[in-house]
């Protein structure tokens, strides 16, 4: 049989025989009291099925689920989804399977650029299942396996805060460590323990009958009811030892349920073929398995026809999907055969780990195949293994599971700089920035011995990039300036594997782009120093073609749009977008049309403006992501240009449509259609409302240091409070948000708020030059208030207004050099520019100054 991969769209890591029903077993007895209980799962929040192993509990929900044809997904949990990420990616793709709208849940979120918190996770998903709108049961089977007490927290934020049609059941040996006595005291939890799992004396009978033909003598069932107490997994062995020929091994036999396993399954086991006891010892340590994967370990060709025999003979094995071609072990009877494997061949458990690894990685299932070669001590072919997977796992940043597998290493292997960096890595992506300058100055110091003097050069250009990034995020921007400036001073592009290679996404998914830390969280005039090395470095490495240069390019354009200069704004987003495009990077691609959508639009080219906007949306449908969040901040900024020119139909069906929740965390994708949803808000004069949300976004952007964000709440909070006749409250907000515009270098932000300003700031002129509460409108300079005054209308810029005051800081800069002389190369190479951007600036300046040349440009400056 060819290998069989099954995958959903875009999601071909995952295993999909985790989302299946349990195949029903080939002889079981429909339990109705059983099927009726479970039925109060419809009224409930959530339904807890908890026993020891061999009880039946995923088999008795299963079969519910397909009895009374119950709406619900699936999921199998193993140790591996101890990752909030990978738990969540198989929770949403269960869901899919079910209903296939919530795929777009998986293309909203699954996107590597996002850096959601748990409480995002779990609020989005949330949201999602509004839609849904009938009974559905999210079941989560073997819970047990979960230890991760993040996921545990997930799993309950779920619980609490679901619609009321969504339910979830947990099947587990034990019960959830997180509080659900509330949920008790309220009525909204369905036990199902051991006692009600238990077979009744009718149900073993059945059971018997089914099993091994006829009915039990009376004697028998006393016995079996005695002796099991109704457990269904003494019940099948004992039924399996009366098939064997030992007959009676019930009636001198009392204890508890692990000795009845012990005893049974060694009396079943004894009687057993060699050669089939020794393909069950084999196969045991297997966490599910095929005939290919059979044969390797047993070295027989014939796996087919033992595993069919095996499950016809109902020796506890599962079928994973409905082809029967994926199978695996009760657990008990895998950790009966693997005792045995141990004690019979003990010198065969660790090769066949190796080969069980070997196999798993050649067909694909790599991230399967690390914890067999862990198993097995090969610790290079674990490592080996990890690094060759270690792109994906970044990029889908599950970084739990990587965690996981590093500190399963020996400390000899952890201690290698390259391990000691994926470390560090990891712990980074995951926002556990403790241990970071521990790992930095560890790999530093073993880079110094001899022994690793071959990798020390590359392995030093990735140290030296996790400084420059761990700088950025912990939000230390002038270190991250002083490393990127001494990076762009050097001769030769740096081989830094993981940053270049391994695809750590730049954008967090945000508009604009510089809101992110990559624009030092909205800091422009710092973004636009980062940036200009940045540039230098690109250009000087001859690195102009790479993904990396799309976010540069993507970023230089939102930074020079912010500092008003346009054309350099429309040639950095026509290089994004072509780069975007090319590397279909939408975090980078979106950012840049939304620029030049922007100053189509400020030099009134509204076609050209709404055009670019929907071509970006014709492509986010070829990518298929024309139901993501990208999409949507599109859309938000078409509707921001309705609000503009005042045309409110489109803005009406737009705000119906959004559904904010207001007890949720807001995402970082949501801010920027957050702010347009209270500006609509304030158009149609809904101030309480617009209000509360402006506080909102306004609170959380400044504990988070968000200073874009905090500027223009400061601003709709100032214009909403002036149409309420709130003057002190409005200047008190303006005044705000022209003291962090003046500190952080922003203009445009004054003029692109959506609504028209002039009105706003000619109150601000009243009240300055009225001298009224001065503590109002003190504290920015006279230069900056001009400009923003003339900016949004207040001062024309009238003749005797033009001229050197209208010139931009680098303008000002390029003019000055001119001034002394300089040509066009010495300019550029002072400034750190390009030549042809120094020929931008220059033009700029001629046209402002209304001269012709360099010469009548240094006479009319002086």
């Amino acid at each position: 049989m060819n290998n069989i991969r099954e995958s959903l769209p875009n999601q071909n890591f995952l295993l999909t025989t985790k989302l299946h029903l349990p195949h029903p077993p080939i002889h079981h007895v429909k339990r109705e009291r059983l099927y009726q209980k479970l039925n109060l799962a419809m009224q409930c929040k959530l339904t807890l099925v908890t026993a020891p192993p061999g009880y039946g509990k995923s088999t008795i929900v299963s079969d519910w689920v397909r009895n009374e044809r119950i709406n619900a997904c699936w999921l199998s949990l193993d140790e591996g989804d101890n990752d909030v990420l990978r738990f969540w990616t198989y929770l949403t793709a269960s869901l899919a399977a079910v209903h296939p709208a919530m795929n777009s849940v998986q293309e909203d979120l699954l996107q590597p650029e996002l850096m959601l918190s748990l409480e995002q996770l779990a609020g989005n998903l949330i949201n999602k299942l509004v839609d849904v709108s009938e009974h559905m049961v999210m079941i989560f089977d073997d819970y047990h396996h979960i230890d991760n007490p993040e996921v545990h927290r997930f799993v309950s934020l779920l619980i609490q805060h679901m619609p009321s049609q969504i339910h979830i059941c947990l099947i587990s040996r034990t019960e959830p460590p997180f509080p659900i006595g509330a949920l008790r005291a309220k009525g909204q939890i369905n036990d199902m323990n051991s006692q009600e799992l238990k077979f009744t004396k009718d149900e073993i009978s059945d059971y018997w009958l089914h099993q091994t033909g006829v009915f039990p003598h009376q004697s028998i069932l006393q016995c079996l009811t005695k002796v099991t107490e109704g457990w269904i997994a003494g019940i099948q062995l004992a039924s399996l030892s009366e098939q064997s020929g030992q007959k009676g091994t019930l009636s001198h036999f009392n204890g508890s349920h692990r000795y009845i396993v012990d005893y049974l399954m060694e009396e079943v086991f004894q009687h057993l073929p060699h050669d089939l006891k020794l393909f069950l010892m084999k196969t045991s340590i297997l966490h599910r398995m095929n005939s290919d994967l059979c044969n390797v370990l047993t070295a027989r060709t014939d796996s087919q026809q033992f595993l069919r025999h095996i499950e016809q003979s109902n020796y506890f094995l599962i079928p994973l999907d409905s082809h029967l071609y994926w199978y695996r072990y009760h657990h008990l009877f895998a950790d009966f055969l693997t005792s045995h494997l141990k004690k019979e061949l003990p010198n065969e458990y660790k090769n066949l780990h190796e080969k069980a690894s070997q196999w798993f990685s050649q067909h694909g299932y790599k991230e399967e195949a690390v914890p067999y070669a862990i198993a097995a001590g090969n610790y290079e072919l674990a490592v080996e293994i990890i690094l060759s997977i270690v792109t994906n796992l970044l990029r889908r940043r599950e970084v739990t599971t990587l965690q996981k597998w590093l500190q399963q290493l020996p400390a000899k292997i952890i201690e290698r700089p390259e391990i000691l960096i994926l470390l560090t890595w990891t712990d980074m992506l995951s926002g556990k920035y403790e241990n970071v300058n521990l790992y930095l100055g560890k790999i530093k110091a073993i880079l110094q011995e001899e022994k690793f003097h071959e990798q020390a050069i590359r392995l030093n250009e990735e140290l030296f990039v996790l400084k420059n990034l761990n700088a950025l995020i912990m939000g230390d921007y002038d270190s991250a300036i002083e490393l990127l400036s001494q990076l762009a001073e050097r001769e030769k592009m740096p081989d830094v594997k993981i940053w270049l290679d391994y695809g750590i996404e730049l954008n967090p998914g945000e508009l604009p782009f510089i809101r992110s830390y990559y624009g030092m969280n909205g800091r422009v005039n710092k973004a636009f120093q980062f940036h200009q090395l940045y540039h230098t470095f690109i250009e000087k490495n001859d690195y102009q073609d790479s993904a990396y240069a799309a976010y540069q390019r993507a970023a230089f354009s939102e930074i020079y749009y912010e500092r008003n200069e346009d054309d350099l704004a429309m040639e950095y987003a026509a290089e994004a977008i072509k780069l975007a495009k090319s590397f279909r990077l939408i975090g980078a691609y979106i950012p840049a049309v939304i620029v030049k959508s922007k100053v189509d639009w400020s030099r009134g080219n509204a076609f050209l403006s709404i055009e670019s906007l929907n071509r970006a949306k014709d492509y986010l449908k070829e990518l298929n992501r024309h139901t993501s969040y990208w999409s949507q901040l599109v859309s938000s900024q078409l509707v921001r240009f309705e609000l503009a020119k005042g045309e409110m139909g489109k803005v009406d069906l737009w705000l119906e449509a959004c559904h904010f929740q207001e007890q949720a965390e807001i995402l970082p994708n949501q801010e920027f259609e957050l702010l347009v949803y209270i500006h609509g808000l304030m158009e149609k004069r809904q101030f309480s409302l617009a209000v509360g949300w402006a506080k909102r976004v306004l609170n959380q952007a400044q504990q988070n240091g968000r200073i874009m964000i905090v500027l223009e709440s400061q601003l709709y909070l100032a214009e909403i409070y002036r149409r309420q006749g709130l003057a002190f409250e409005s200047m008190e907000h303006l005044n705000q948000a022209i003291k962090l515009g003046e500190e952080h270098g922003y203009l445009r932000a004054f003029t692109d708020i959506g609504f028209p300003p002039k009105e706003l700031f000619q109150q601000y002129l009243l009240v300055k030059n009225k001298r009224q509460h001065l503590e109002m409108v003190t504290g920015v300079s006279n230069e900056y208030i001009t400009s923003i005054l003339e900016l949004v209308g207040v001062y024309d810029k009238s003749s005797d207004r033009a001229g050197v005051h209208t010139l931009t800081t680098r303008e000002l800069e390029v003019l000055q050099l001119l001034s002394m002389g300089l040509s066009n190369r010495e300019i550029a190479a002072k400034l750190v520019l390009s030549e042809g951007t120094v020929k931008i600036h220059l033009n700029r300046v001629y046209s402002k100054l209304g001269v012709k040349g360099r010469v009548e440009a240094i006479q009319k400056s002086k």
